[in-house]
């Protein structure tokens, strides 16, 4: 039975439609309806074909048995309609996510060889792709049967740009309250590095503290003072989501041309990985943007254009990545 669907769709997501239709033809269909709509697009547009591009050459995935993988997940189940892996480790969780997608079993895909075809860019060139089709990449999205958790201390305007990230969920505090100099500002390395700039810095956040602290004495309740918290005011949360969302801020903020506190959120991060998960990890070790794609063998290897940075930073592991002052 036919469907009349009337549906909008940016211009971005096209493109990652007709990339992975291109790259393999699992659904005909879907392949015939994705270029129909580039069609329909080029004919008031023509420049759509020039940034769709050549294909990814996404290796095919071997065949595996799935009436072996049914059984085997039925055995895990034990007859409930459903279990909950919270003994699981996350390196586990993924590559049964991932053997789940494949139709393979633990005996014919072992997790490090089924996280090796999903985090490995050689095996799977969509995470190196700068137009994001991960994001509906069915074998990619595998990652989001994972979740991370962490605790981060930010300034302000750093909290404001990590909610950018929409594929994590944030929990912060209800109300911020009046900072303290020495606890509750954060300061930048380049102020940090400079005395003068530092003493200006420190006095003009202090002035503020204290008109904060008036006003809170006349009875200024602290929803309305929260208004006069200035960038640099510290903010303690908790942020939680798939795997997938963090190999997007991974992957961004690991670039040398992020913003300081950005960079060393995720550097930090990425470098605590091994302990959680160490099969996942191994795929983070040049987790920039030109680490990926030089492990997918693709060029120009850094994606930035005249934004390049200067510095072969996909030489290194992210245990020697460099501190950044920017």
């Amino acid at each position: 039975m036919g469907a009349n669907l009337y549906h909008s769709l940016n211009e971005l997501t096209l493109i990652r439609l007709a990339k992975l239709t291109q790259a393999g033809q699992r659904d005909p269909e879907l392949y015939h309806f994705v270029k129909a709509m580039v069609d329909a697009v080029a004919a008031v547009d023509p420049t759509i074909r020039e940034e769709i591009g050549e294909p990814l050459e996404i290796s095919p995935t071997p065949d595996y048995d799935p009436y072996v993988a049914a059984d085997e997940f039925d055995t895990y189940l034990g007859g409930l309609p459903g279990r909950l892996d919270i003994n699981e480790s996350i390196d586990h969780q993924l590559a049964r996510a991932i053997r789940l997608t494949l139709g393979a079993s633990e005996e014919t895909l072992p997790d490090e060889a089924a996280i090796d075809l999903v985090l490995n860019p050689a095996k799977n060139p969509v995470l190196a792709s700068v137009n994001g089709e991960m994001v509906i990449h069915q074998l990619s999205r595998a990652l989001n049967q994972v979740n991370l958790s962490a605790l981060v201390t930010v300034s302000h305007v750093i909290d404001s740009q990590l909610q950018r990230h929409r594929g994590l969920a944030h929990t912060r505090p209800l109300v911020l309250p009046i900072p303290r100099l020495e606890q509750d500002i954060v300061i930048p390395s380049l102020v940090q590095g400079n005395p003068a700039a530092l003493e200006l810095y420190l006095r003009l956040q202090a002035n503020n503290i204290a008109h904060m602290q008036e006003l809170a004495a006349l009875g200024v309740d602290e929803n309305t003072l929260s208004c006069l918290h200035t960038n640099a005011t510290r903010i303690r949360k908790s942020i939680n989501g798939p795997l997938g969302a963090f190999h997007h801020l991974f992957r961004l903020r690991t670039c040398l041309n992020a913003q300081e506190e950005n960079y060393n959120l995720a550097r930090t991060l990425v470098q605590q990985l091994p302990a959680t998960a160490p099969l996942i990890a191994a795929h983070f070790e040049k987790p920039a943007p030109c680490g990926i794609r030089v492990r997918a063998n693709l060029t120009p290897i850094c994606p930035e254009g005249k934004r390049y940075c200067g510095i072969p930073i996909w030489k290194s592991i992210i245990d020697a990545y460099p501190n950044r002052d920017i």
